[in-house]
């Protein structure tokens, strides 16, 4: 009889201990939907109007080079980069000064109404300690004033690729102090930012600093996902990303497209060598060589700008330089032509 009894307040304790553990469970199952389970995103209706960008980054001032360019296919134009210190001063060479002197010339005598901006880059250690000092930040947003007095530029583009999830306090604070100085000479801001598939580098860019931008660089270049393959998918990923998931509206996004091939080694080669080795490579996106090189050609070129036209605010060319900018070509298998040809409604139509 007293085994039985035990044997019952035993099976009570079961059912009173297995009872506790499943409101336990429950409890902790709603606590953890409550507190970690991400709201979907909603954004507002985007009603902005596009004003779609042609933009192109130059690294190389040499005077044959900017002499080619066609400033009618450009809405804008970045050179590409000025450095920067820690102190926030800025690094111009007498010889950077006078080939930036040029480029202005070029761009006035051009006539073509394309907006000049300046990109200042940095590793990140020099904006990281911009963005902690006040001394530093002052001089840094004096060093933005002169640029617009010295070559009266139209807007600024801060290059940092990239700051991680622990940078975004500094990111921000260094974009929310120089945007006044930018927007009181009603001057351009911009950013680069990265594809939007590493949340450890697209955390970093918080909501506030997006807000400062007139637009931001979508470097669709080299996605952690894939294998050196700019393709279109990848583009469309990221614009999506910023899209609906960070709710930028249309007009601030503009994607970038590469003007030159990377090999799996990590190897480069322009645009232009691409095509003098071989003129078809350039209506694929990979070279048949022993050495495999991945790149946009003329028909992704057009498809991307194609998307970007109904989906983002515009395109920005990488490293202009790397084009086919020779006048001899630049009708047939440019890059920069084929971009311009698609977004006034003629497309290139060289490739097969």
């Amino acid at each position: 009889m007293m085994q039985l009894f035990t044997n019952k307040k035993s099976i009570q304790c079961l059912i009173i201990c297995a009872f506790s553990l499943s409101l336990i469970s429950c409890k902790t199952r709603d606590f953890i939907r409550d507190n970690w389970t991400k709201d979907p995103v909603v954004c507002d209706a985007d009603t902005t109007p596009v004003d779609f960008k042609q933009i192109a980054y130059l690294s190389d001032l040499d005077e044959d080079v900017v002499d080619e360019i066609d400033f009618s296919m450009l809405t804008h134009i970045i050179y590409d980069k000025i450095a920067v210190n820690a102190d926030g001063t800025l690094e111009i060479s007498s010889d950077l000064d006078n080939d930036l002197d040029d480029l202005m010339d070029a761009v006035t005598q051009a006539n073509t109404g394309t907006l000049v901006l300046f990109s200042i880059g940095s590793s990140g250690s020099e904006f990281k300690a911009i963005a902690n000092s006040s001394s530093a930040t002052l001089t840094f947003k004096r060093a933005i004033k002169s640029l617009f007095d010295d070559y009266s530029i139209d807007g600024i583009d801060i290059n940092w690729q990239f700051p991680s999830a622990a940078d975004e306090d500094d990111f921000e604070t260094l974009i929310e102090s120089i945007e006044e100085t930018v927007h009181d000479e009603n001057k351009l801001l911009s950013f680069v930012v990265n594809a939007g598939d590493d949340s450890s580098l697209t955390d970093a860019v918080s909501d506030d600093a997006l807000e400062h931008a007139d637009f931001i660089n979508i470097l669709t270049l080299e996605k952690a996902n894939n294998d050196s393959d700019d393709n279109l998918e990848d583009m469309k990923e990221s614009v999506v990303y910023w899209k609906e998931e960070r709710c930028i509206v249309k007009n601030k996004l503009v994607v970038a497209i590469p003007a030159q091939g990377v090999s799996t080694d990590g190897q480069t080669k322009t645009f232009e060598d691409i095509f003098t080795h071989k003129n078809s490579d350039v209506c694929l996106d990979r070279t048949a060589a022993r050495t495999f090189y991945y790149y946009n050609g003329i028909p992704t070129a057009t498809d991307k700008t194609q998307y970007a036209q109904s989906s983002a605010g515009g395109v920005a060319l990488i490293s202009l330089e790397n084009d086919l900018l020779d006048p001899a070509h630049i009708n047939d298998y440019s890059l920069l032509m084929t971009i311009d040809s698609q977004v006034n409604g003629t497309p290139n139509t060289i490739c097969p």
